[in-house]
């Protein structure tokens, strides 16, 4: 048998589930002893299966839909049958049940006869019905009508006119009920023969109470030796551990008994991969979003009232507020200027190159007189119509970190999304931007403390002061706008101890007086990037739905991975430890049932998974720009020898990573912009420093001609 990928199998074959149900249920695959279907919840669980083909999981899968599709509950495997009178009656129902429902499911879906056909042709071979060297046409009726529904094609069954009437009434199921009565007159037809037999027997005063051998028997009276076992034997025989398919000889020896279903259902355990990695998926809370994103103007005010009296404070100071802002932005532009427009200039030029891809021009019918006198060398004489289709609305929601760690490289990364927004300005992309971190430094955050719901027993997050600060948006008109970008402007500027703008060096020369505490409202701690993830979906649906974009890039802007602050829910934490080491995890969303696994042995799997998650359920672009040093960029993630090269030469590579579509790593040394010292601030004093600064200035040209060629692709396409 081809070996398979079994988890790529589990996967794929869980989508087929969901189509085959014709609904978003949810599939489980656990460590359960058969598969069954959660009615309540719509959850189908089922076994670790082992030695799986397609064909077989198609069967399995197939089967236990239409289950779950047209099986009333008292009808499912694990239903007990309180019939006193028919005590083995569960085996009789679960042979003209499947007759039942694989007949539906087939009508249903033509194309899965063949993995039907295939999978049991295969599953005979492997003598799950134990008949391997039987007379099957010697065996009961409900063994021969369960071989008949599942492998008869491969068989040469016969039955009497007699039997054929049930036969007939098998083959025309069409309710639960019509299947409960043939089950039950089956039963009733095979034990008056049993009876019959037994009755014969005595007659001919028959002692043989070893009657092993059936191969003497009535062709309806198959195994009715049983019957006829000593006490001893009979004792042993219903010490059994009571499964499915067990006669239970309390009700006398001539219950019938479908034994090829009981053959079939202990077999199947053999198919259950005890040893195997389960999936358990746990769904995806719900963000609290008013409780979660600190608004706007909060964020602002709180920030100019704080660094308005600081300026205040200042001793001898003969500069105020709007000397400060004039300041930073006339400074930020002219460093950037130039980068913006050429980042215009490539995403324009990207675009129109798709504008252009997507004309259509066609014949109109109609003749062009211009042409007329070329129709002896030409039959292109017609006028001609170009449609160009309308191009794809886009827009930008980005994440910034605001974590302790960010302190060294928050200047440059402000600096990098200034950029970003100057140019979505000039292009017409519409743009949110939201600071993630958990530290308080509003009142407003206070009491808002329920931030997550949990959905359907899933997971949800170790309690904290998460919070996302509402930065700048394009919905800020005129001077909100604008106070909104100078408070950027300034707090990246603080951010960092030297290499500040002259205005902000002047005014706050103090090299420990930095913007991490809580007073601007820039306080910074720990990285909930795993929650920012989660409630970022719902932020990246409203903003869809605001600005009716067709493609939305999500950028996330940090300079590492999130802490590792997901609680499981209540089915993880019911499991056993050895449940739990054979379980991988995965996370669903509720509502769109989408689905992804996380991997074992990896830190990064979570936010990884999420972040997947997120992309797939909003259907947006996730893009990564990761802040570090060259020499750490090549610890935390594997590089070819090219890639390796490519950095050191040009400050940046870019890989699929981490859930991203593209993941950038940037070189702060060659990517960020920083003077060459401080004597920037009173001028260049030597021909070294003046050559230094100019070799910086054309390597960083360079590197953000690359940057920006590349992000204008990724935003373009």
């Amino acid at each position: 048998m081809k070996k398979v990928n079994e988890q790529a199998l589990v996967e794929n074959k869980s989508i087929l589930a969901k189509l085959l149900a014709s609904e978003n249920i949810t599939v489980r695959h656990r460590q359960v002893k058969t598969a069954y279907f959660d009615m309540k919840n719509r959850v189908l669980h089922c076994p670790i299966w082992k030695d799986m083909t397609g064909d077989i999981y198609d069967l399995l899968m197939g089967h236990e839909i239409s289950h779950a599709l047209h099986t009333p509950l008292e009808g499912w495997h694990d239903t007990l049958c309180n019939d006193k009178k028919r005590p083995n009656l569960k085996s009789f129902l679960n042979v003209c049940e499947d007759a039942r429902i694989e007949k539906l499911v087939k009508r249903k879906y033509p194309g899965i006869r063949k993995p039907f056909s295939e999978a049991y042709k295969l599953l005979m071979e492997r003598d799950f019905f134990k008949v391997q060297g039987k007379n099957i046409n010697e065996l009961q009726l409900i063994d021969r009508i369960n071989l008949y529904f599942k492998v008869g094609a491969h068989l040469n069954l016969s039955f009497t006119t007699e039997e054929q009437v049930f036969v007939g009434r098998a083959e025309n199921l069409e309710t639960f009920e019509q299947t409960s009565q043939l089950a039950r007159d089956i039963y009733d037809y095979q034990k008056h023969k049993n009876e019959d037999k037994k009755e014969k027997k005595s007659k001919e005063n028959t002692t043989d109470t070893n009657s092993g051998d059936d191969s003497e028997a009535d062709p309806s009276d198959y195994d009715d030796s049983e019957y006829e076992e000593s006490d001893e034997k009979s004792n042993a025989k219903s010490g059994k551990s009571g499964g499915k398919g067990d006669s239970g000889s309390s009700s006398g020896s001539d219950e019938p008994e479908s034994q090829t279903d009981t053959a079939f259902r202990e077999k199947e355990q053999n198919l259950i991969n005890n040893f195997g990695t389960g999936i358990i998926y746990l769904s995806m809370p719900d963000a609290v979003l008013n409780n979660i994103i600190v608004p706007h103007k909060i964020v602002l005010n709180y920030f100019e009232n704080a660094i308005k009296s600081e300026i205040n404070n200042l001793k001898d100071n003969c500069k105020d507020f709007s000397y400060l802002t004039k300041g930073v932005n006339m400074a930020f532009h002219s460093r950037n200027r130039a980068f913006i427009n050429m980042l215009v200039k490539e995403f324009e030029m990207r675009k129109n190159a798709n504008q252009y891809a997507r004309q259509l021009v066609s014949k109109t019918g109609e003749l062009d007189d211009k042409k007329l006198s070329r129709y002896k060398i030409t039959s292109d004489i017609f006028r001609k119509v170009t449609t160009v289709t309308k191009g794809k609305s886009h827009g930008m929601v980005m994440f910034l970190d605001l974590s302790g760690s960010m302190q060294d490289t928050l200047r440059e990364i402000i600096e990098q999304i200034l950029v970003l927004t100057s140019f979505c300005k000039k292009v017409g992309i519409p743009f949110d931007v939201y600071g993630f971190g958990d530290s308080h430094s509003y009142e407003w955050e206070r009491n808002k403390t329920q931030q997550f719901t949990v959905v359907n027993k899933g997971f949800s997050f170790k309690k904290s002061n998460f919070n996302l600060r509402h930065l700048i948006s394009s919905n800020f008109r005129g001077s909100a706008y604008n106070r909104a970008f100078t408070m950027l402007n300034i707090v990246g500027q603080l951010s960092n101890s030297s290499n500040r703008d002259p205005a902000v060096g002047l005014l706050f020369s103090k090299p420990n007086y930095t913007c991490s505490s809580s007073k601007l409202g820039f306080g910074m701690g720990g990285t909930p990037l795993m929650e920012t993830i989660v409630a970022s979906k719902e932020i990246i649906t409203k903003f869809k739905n605001d600005h009716h974009c067709d493609v939305v890039n999500v950028v996330y802007l940090t300079d590492g991975e999130g802490n590792q602050s997901i609680e499981y829910g209540e089915e993880y934490h019911s499991m056993s430890d050895i449940e739990k080491s054979k379980t991988t995890i995965g996370y669903i969303d509720f509502n769109s049932k989408i689905s992804v696994l996380t991997k074992k042995d990896d830190n990064s799997s979570n936010q990884a998974a999420l972040t997947r998650l997120v992309r797939n359920v909003t259907g947006c672009r996730h893009i990564g720009y990761y802040f570090a040093l060259d020499y750490y960029i090549q610890e935390i993630v594997t590089l070819t020898k090219q890639e390796t090269e490519f950095l050191t030469d040009n400050g940046f590579i870019a890989k699929t990573n981490i859930g991203y579509d593209n993941y950038y790593y940037l070189d702060l040394q060659k990517t960020a912009w920083k003077p060459a010292n401080n004597n920037m601030y009173t001028g260049l004093t030597t021909p070294e420093l003046i050559g230094h600064m100019f070799n910086s200035v054309q390597q960083k040209k360079k590197t953000s001609k690359l940057i920006a060629k590349q992000f204008a692709i990724d935003v373009a396409e």
